[in-house]
């Protein structure tokens, strides 16, 4: 029995490493297809970025995100929303949006304390909405009379 144990898993390993193999060929194409797309693009040095249609990129949202953390992300969704508050589902939603990304509500919860912290975000726990401080309102959007 025992000898039959070690065959079916030497067999195993076999496959697993043949899989490896196709797996490592497949990544090698896929990143040489990278980098040909990233030779095609042409880049002006001073140029700003340009959006999808072709306009300049002028806010965050439309700046590659690698650039900018999760709290930047976070600071810029909601002052750009110009609403007075919003839960922390919402703010990832617009995130993951805005910035294209997938980030997960416990990556962007201690972000959310630690701008809470620094006093650029404020929370309500009873009705467990972050908002910005009054001061910074007026810093993003008009308010509306």
């Amino acid at each position: 029995m025992s000898e039959s144990l070690i065959s079916t898993l030497t067999r195993r390993a076999q496959e697993l490493h043949r899989e490896i193999t196709l797996l490592q060929a497949r990544l090698k194409e896929i990143e040489s297809l990278r980098d040909l797309l990233l030779q095609e693009t042409p880049k002006k040095s001073g140029a700003p970025e340009t959006s999808a249609e072709g306009e300049a990129a002028s806010t965050p949202a439309q700046r590659p995100s690698r650039k900018l953390t999760i709290k930047d992300m976070a600071l810029d969704v909601m002052k750009r929303r110009g609403r007075e508050s919003a839960s922390a589902r919402e703010i990832l939603s617009w995130i993951n949006n805005d910035f294209d990304r997938n980030l997960e509500r416990t990556s962007l919860s201690p972000q959310l304390s630690r701008l809470k912290d620094s006093g650029e975000l404020t929370y309500n726990p009873h009705s467990k909405m972050w908002l910005l401080p009054s001061d910074r309102q007026s810093e993003s959007s008009p308010r509306k009379s």
